[in-house]
Order: C-alpha cells, then structure tokens, then sequence
C-alpha cells in the first residue's frame, strides 16, 4: 500500500491479502488464549486484527478472526 506514515484517510483505498474473515461473539468464559487457539491464531495476531492493547476480552464482545 506504500504507506509513508501509520495513518490513513476517509476514503483512501488499500490492498488487502487474499484472506478471509469472520465475527466471532465472546461467550462467557472465554479468553483470548482459548480464541487464538480455537481459530489457530497467535494472540498477538488477534490483538492486532482487533486493534486490542489489552488482553481482556468480555462476553458479548466481536473479535475480528481470520478464518484461512
């Protein structure tokens, strides 16, 4: 995508990987361990997919998962 800096525009278009995604609803008793491993993803992949600084997760929350 070229990008100079980290931000990006209203409007502005980017190339995204050949990857698909999904909503998964947090159920209670969740944590992002169990998530990451149920969808065979580092937690760290998770944390930035979501935009997450925190590990804490709560019931009812979406998280953005890949699904390749």
């Amino acid at each position: 995508n070229n990008l100079k800096r980290g931000q990006i525009m209203v409007g502005q278009k980017l190339i995204l990987p050949n990857t698909q995604k999904a909503i998964y609803t947090v159920r209670r008793g969740d944590n992002l361990n169990k998530v990451a491993r149920d969808f065979n993803l580092p937690v760290e992949t998770l944390m930035r997919l979501n935009s997450m600084k925190k590990r804490s997760i709560n019931a009812g929350q979406k998280l953005i998962v890949n699904m390749d």
